[in-house]
């Protein structure tokens, strides 16, 4: 299973859809699978050398059982730090606590 985040440093929705396999569990082969696609798509995503379209952002959603409108906060909010996921699930983790 690929469990680095080498395309860390560019960004983008890749990267969130990356993150989200890998905490998932799931291998490209095996996402694919789930998605009815081909390993080079998911790898190409993943690569940010493609956008998923809305039909297959749906099919990334209910294979890694996260909502789309998470999927683009976690890309929104991504941006905003520059991608560095440490920082952003740091905040994150500090506006939940602020709920609660």
């Amino acid at each position: 299973m690929d469990t680095s985040l080498d395309n860390e440093k560019k960004g983008g929705l890749g990267n969130v859809l990356k993150a989200l396999r890998m905490v998932n569990e799931l291998s490209i082969k095996d996402l694919a699978a789930k998605m009815d696609v081909s390993s080079t798509y998911i790898s190409e995503v993943e690569a940010n050398n493609k956008n998923p379209s809305l039909d297959m952002l749906s099919k990334y959603s209910e294979a890694l059982g996260v909502s789309k409108s998470a999927i683009m906060y976690f890309d929104e909010e991504g941006a905003k730090h520059k991608y560095n996921y440490q920082k952003l699930l740091l905040e994150i983790l500090q506006e939940i606590t602020k709920k609660d």
